[in-house]
């Protein structure tokens, strides 16, 4: 029941200043968040057992999707049923099909506007439910060729959120290569590379961005 209510994610979280040499972490040090990915929030008891069993400290929440119809930019499939009031949240936001096939052409303040929008009732929603919101995830998959659009649509959504919202991204593994991954990365908090398959990196990447709270979906 556990593993259907939850997406689990070992969290590692990189070393808080870029200069500090990476050491070993004990498996107690290592914080766990979950990723919930359905229309449907997880059972309280579900919640109850994830914290007790793991002393998970976060939930990244799928809270709904940004679709791109007729010129106009609309939060649709918001998650529905009780917000986990266990740990800290973090609401997840991804693109349908048609907004990722018009991402060259969309405005990157008009993207912005609408995550917040979505993010702001939310987040209302959360108060009035006694949850804890701690921060906004974009889970995009850009080109990498649009980066630079990317980090100016970080940028203007950053100045929307509240002090003390943390602001993150999940990120490609083609993005490694492109000088235009730092200047995104200034914009976030943290960002989460996804790595699929048997084969993960011999090496962190040479950016400065890592330097605060990275997380990634497998232990280091």
């Amino acid at each position: 029941m556990l593993f259907a209510a939850f997406g689990l994610m070992a969290v590692a979280v990189m070393i808080s200043s870029w200069r500090r040499q990476p050491r070993p972490w004990r498996v107690t040090d290592v914080p766990i968040a979950f990723w919930c990915w359905r229309d449907q929030t997880p059972a309280p008891e579900d919640v109850r057992t994830a914290v007790e069993k793991t002393r998970a400290r976060t939930i990244f929440l799928h809270a709904g999707q940004i679709e791109f119809r007729d010129g106009k930019l609309t939060r649709i499939r918001a998650v529905s049923g009780p917000l986990p009031k266990e740990t800290d949240l973090h609401l997840v936001y991804n693109a349908t099909r048609s907004l990722l096939g018009q991402l060259e052409v969309v405005d990157e303040n008009s993207l912005a506007a609408a995550i917040s929008a979505a993010f702001e009732e939310d987040s209302a929603r959360a108060s009035a439910e006694n949850a804890r919101v701690a921060g906004l995830q974009i889970d995009i998959d850009v080109p990498t060729r649009l980066l630079g659009r990317y980090e100016k649509t970080l940028k203007a959504l950053r100045t929307r959120l509240k002090p003390g919202v943390q602001l993150s991204i999940t990120g490609l593994p083609t993005w490694m290569q492109s000088k235009e991954l730092k200047p995104a990365l200034t914009q976030v908090d943290f960002w989460i590379p996804q790595f699929y398959g048997a084969e993960i990196p011999r090496r962190r990447p040479d950016h400065s961005a890592w330097r605060y709270g990275q997380k990634m979906n497998m232990i280091q």
